[in-house]
């Protein structure tokens, strides 16, 4: 099976992910983790198969991190990375602008399953617009737990939608593994 692990640049959500991808692949699944920034390094030096899906770190800058206001950012920002900007959190944002990039790594690698972490709902859209499962798993240890898939319960699930809408993949994703 091959299987692609999806997670966002944050070192709290992608480090406790790897043991589960190197389990994956020690029962001989194929495996590809799907991340950006600086954790493509992180994960390439744990050993992990990366697929960079906003390989362009300039823009990434330019539109990405923490305090960002919709005045500092470039003009052909997507809609969806201008509400992301506009509820200051950082995993809007990512979704916003890893979800192409993850679409496209999982159409290109072939994924038969999806694994994402609960705070990227980038896994979600790109398994539902490529008809495969999806398993969201938690990382945190915040009370969360491995939920539906499709049924983020965070104030800013709005972004998903968005961009769903812009991508015209279905939601919610498919039913989780």
């Amino acid at each position: 099976m091959r299987i692609l692990f999806a997670a966002p640049p944050s070192f709290g959500v992608l480090l406790p992910i790897i043991p589960l991808v190197w389990a994956a692949r020690a029962a001989g699944h194929e495996v590809a983790l799907a991340t950006t920034s600086s954790m493509t390094t992180v994960a390439a030096d744990a050993g992990l198969s990366v697929i960079d899906v906003f390989p362009d770190r300039e823009r990434w800058a330019a539109m990405a991190g923490w305090g960002k206001r919709r005045e500092d950012l470039p003009d052909d920002a997507p809609s969806e990375v201008r509400n992301a900007v506009g509820i200051r959190a950082p995993f809007p944002m990512f979704t916003a602008l890893m979800t192409d990039g993850t679409l496209a790594a999982a159409r290109d690698f072939a994924a038969d399953l999806i694994v994402t972490t609960g705070d990227h709902p980038a896994g979600l859209l790109a398994a539902a617009g490529v008809g495969v499962p999806v398993l969201e798993v938690a990382t945190a240890s915040r009370g969360r737990r491995v939920t539906p898939a499709g049924r983020p319960g965070r104030r800013w699930c709005r972004t998903p939608f968005s961009t769903r809408s812009r991508l015209g993949s279905g939601w919610p994703a498919p039913s989780p593994t």
